[in-house]
C-alpha cells in the first residue's frame, strides 16, 4: 500500500527597500537592501540594462544608464520561492546648467534627490547617457 501526502510550503515575500540611483562614479552599484519575510534563503539579484536592452545577470552595473534590479530567493524545503518587483534606477552623468527647463536636484552622499535649495544654490540638470 502506498501513502501519499502533499507538502505545504509557506509563502515568502521579498521587497527591495533601497533606491540605487546615483551619480556616476565609476563604481558598480551595491546590491540593494531588501526585506524578506519569512524566508532565510540567500538573496540573489538580477540586473537589466534598459538603455541597451541587455540582461546583466547578477553583475551590478557601473556605467551610466537606465537599469532595473530584481531580488529573489529560491525555494527551500519549507518556503516557496519569491521574487520582488523590478525596481528602476539610473546611474547618471550630469551637465549642470543654469536654466529653468530642468529639474532641481540636491546631492547628498553621491545620491540625488529632488529637494528645495536656496535660490543661489539651485542647479538644473540634463541627464546624459
Amino acid at each position: 500500500e502506498t501513502l501519499s501526502f502533499n507538502v505545504i510550503k509557506y509563502d515568502t515575500e521579498i521587497v527591495i527597500t533601497e533606491n540605487l540611483s546615483k551619480v556616476y562614479d565609476g563604481k558598480a552599484v551595491s546590491d540593494p537592501d531588501v526585506e524578506v519575510k519569512p524566508n532565510t534563503s540567500e538573496v540573489k539579484y538580477e540586473y537589466y540594462d534598459v538603455t541597451n536592452s541587455i540582461a546583466l545577470g547578477n553583475s551590478a552595473p557601473s556605467a551610466a544608464g537606465r537599469y532595473t534590479v530584481q531580488a529573489y530567493v529560491e525555494e527551500t524545503d519549507v518556503y516557496e520561492a519569491a521574487a520582488s518587483e523590478k525596481v528602476k534606477f539610473i546611474i547618471a552623468l550630469f551637465i549642470f546648467l543654469y536654466q529653468n527647463s530642468y529639474d532641481t536636484i540636491c546631492l547628498t552622499n553621491k545620491r540625488f534627490y529632488n529637494c528645495p535649495l536656496p535660490f543661489f544654490a539651485k542647479l538644473h540638470l540634463q541627464q546624459v547617457y
